[in-house]
């Protein structure tokens, strides 16, 4: 359910199996395209976006999404924030 394939699995990937290749390629996707749309809305930092301070200076003169544009966007899954 927290990939998304609950409701929409058109390739009928098996999740119970986690150590898959299909399942790691599904998970690692998923994850990727989750953190590239959250880094767009909200620009947090740090970002593996950044690599130097001449990224982090370009980066810092953009404004995020959500007070410059707010859009709406379609996560697939959803995003499981760590404390």
């Amino acid at each position: 359910m927290h990939l998304g394939v609950y409701f929409d699995n058109p390739k009928q990937i098996d999740v119970n199996d986690c150590v898959s290749d299909e399942f790691f390629n599904l998970f690692k996707s998923t994850s990727s395209n989750n953190t590239r749309i959250y880094d767009e809305v909200f620009k947090c930092l740090p970002s593996d976006n950044i690599l130097n301070f001449q990224d982090l200076a370009t980066y810092n003169t953009k404004e995020c999404l959500s007070k410059n544009d707010p859009v709406k966007v379609k996560l697939k899954g959803f995003i499981l924030c760590l404390f």
